[in-house]
């Protein structure tokens, strides 16, 4: 019998990945545009775009669950080669570290230059201890408790956790098996999630399970020349699992903890959108809308990075001059706004492309070598 989840990989990629990615960051970028005047009265045009913005903090989940998808495939492809976990590790550090590292920079920048506008001293703008400036530049704040000073950076620490026991899961996969392997132990990953008290997970735990969603949809999609229904089968049975359990942590509290409730069932929801609407992935991709989306998608990385340093900069200049209620403050955000995305495209054309042309040089390109049996 074929192993159910264990056959070659696809040759073409979801097309409609990069759409969702550019939607979820900029219900992101239209979260944190709102987020600093909760309670302000603003103008009756911009009420409906606040009411929406609320629910931007869900992108960040969507993000989760498509990194999940994508690292699945990658790992997959790298599966059964040697030295594959390291290099499947470094080639993750690499996108990850160096853009955000020249985020943080120009964070840094920013808030310097704006010292003699706000008042702050130093110790308000940079790090003030070498503890202080080693968890900021590895992001690892929250286990040194220190102040993170970009605001996106907490996520950021949560992709790096995935990232370690994804190249741990490597260490011990091969080629044939390891989808299922990466399967088998994600899933009792998310057991540990659920069994264990919120307040003692470790970081990465926390939010695995969205994660793990993502694994689980490749799973179902991963085209097969035999045994695609029952992989499918099991694939979509551990989404719906998840989504019950989550929904049972809130409807049953007495029994079952609490598994992340609303944000793990929508996030739930969301790697079954993936899965139903991959069928119609090369009809989805061809629409005009989704086309912009998926633009933005391909600097949708450079865009988190960097849209709240532009965003609060452009902000609190304006809101020296104008209110929040009146007519200008409309304009204001406008201007906020769009210059958050402007920056974002910036940042990827003089940052994150040079720096992905280094990375893929380093690591891509490199000959893969099978393991010796």
């Amino acid at each position: 019998m074929v192993d159910p989840l264990s056959a070659p990989l696809p040759r073409k990629r979801y097309a409609t990945i990069e759409a969702w990615r550019g939607f979820a960051c900029i219900s992101v970028v239209l979260f944190h545009s709102f987020a600093a005047l909760s309670g302000q009265s603003m103008p009756v045009l911009l009420e409906p775009v606040r009411a929406v913005s609320h629910f931007g903090w869900f992108g960040v989940d969507l993000f989760f669950v498509i990194s999940g998808y994508c690292i699945a495939e990658k790992a997959c492809s790298m599966a059964g080669f040697r030295g594959s976990a390291c290099r499947f590790l470094a080639g993750r550090l690499l996108r990850i570290l160096p853009p955000y590292w020249c985020a943080l920079a120009l964070s840094f920048a920013v808030g310097l230059l704006a010292m003699p506008f706000n008042g702050l001293s130093l110790g308000a703008v940079l790090p003030q201890s070498p503890r202080a400036w080693f968890a900021e530049i590895f992001l690892c704040q929250p286990y040194l408790h220190t102040r993170a000073e970009l605001l996106v950076s907490w996520s950021l620490v949560y992709e790096l956790g995935f990232y370690l026991l994804t190249a741990s899961f490597l260490l011990a996969g091969n080629r044939l098996k390891f989808l299922p392997w990466f399967f088998a132990l994600g899933a009792v990953v998310c057991v540990g999630a659920l069994l264990l008290p919120a307040t003692t997970l470790p970081r990465v735990l926390g939010l695995w399970p969205d994660f793990y969603l993502g694994t689980a949809a490749y799973a179902a999609i991963r085209p097969r020349p035999q045994g695609s229904f029952l992989s499918t089968v099991l694939a979509v049975g551990a989404i719906i699992t998840i989504a019950v359990l989550a929904f049972g942590g809130l409807t049953l509290p007495g029994l079952i903890p609490d598994f992340g409730g609303w944000r793990r069932v929508a996030t739930a929801g969301f790697a079954l959108i993936l899965v139903v609407l991959h069928p119609l992935d090369s009809q989805i991709a061809a629409r005009r809308f989704v086309r912009g989306l998926t633009v933005v998608g391909a600097f949708s990385y450079s865009l988190y990075l960097v849209h709240v340093i532009v965003l609060t900069r452009i902000l609190n200049f304006g809101l020296r001059f104008i209110r929040t209620d009146g007519i200008a403050f409309s304009g204001l955000w406008l201007l906020a706004f769009v210059s958050a995305i402007a920056g974002g495209l910036l940042f990827y054309r003089w940052v994150e492309q040079p720096l992905e042309r280094v990375r893929t040089t380093l690591v891509e390109t490199r000959p893969a070598r099978p393991r010796s049996l």
